[in-house]
């Protein structure tokens, strides 16, 4: 007897199993299996990118984000921990939250673009009217009868 299984004893069954390696041992052409599966790659971008667009707060799109986010996040880590900068490791796993750049002054010196100035304030005049409109419905339009259909 040979040693055909793990515990160094034969198993006697040697035949099915070059059966089943036989039987497995296919042979697929290459260009076909390349094209189908580029296919379905090109098909699952363009699903991806219909599902960003039309529904930018789903499930679908938040599994990607948040794919994506690990993915840089392990990459990252691997990245730095093969480069020996420990250092970097705790920003990269525990999140922090990225504050402002601009200082108080530097909010205060900033402009808005030519035109914006304008279109907000039509806007906000545009909201004022139509809340004003609506207030004086309120105020002129008659009381309304509680029980007007019943006869008591």
């Amino acid at each position: 007897g040979g040693y055909d299984t793990y515990s160094g004893r034969s198993s006697g069954n040697s035949g099915s199993a070059s059966q089943f390696m036989s039987a497995i041992n296919v042979q697929v052409p290459l260009l076909p299996v390349l094209f189908v599966g580029g296919l379905l790659l090109y098909i699952g971008m363009l699903f991806t990118a219909y599902q960003f667009e039309r529904n930018a707060e789903g499930t679908f799109t938040n599994c990607c984000r948040l794919s994506i986010h690990s993915v840089r996040c392990a990459w990252k880590l691997i990245y730095n921990i093969y480069h020996c900068r420990l250092g970097e490791i705790p920003p990269i796993v525990c999140a922090v939250d990225e504050e402002d750049d601009y200082t108080e002054e530097d909010l205060e010196r900033m402009q808005l673009r030519p035109g914006i100035a304008n279109a907000l304030a039509n806007e906000h005049r545009k909201a004022l009217q139509r809340t004003i409109d609506n207030e004086v419905k309120q105020v002129t339009s008659p009381p309304k009868k509680l029980f007007a259909g019943f006869a008591f």
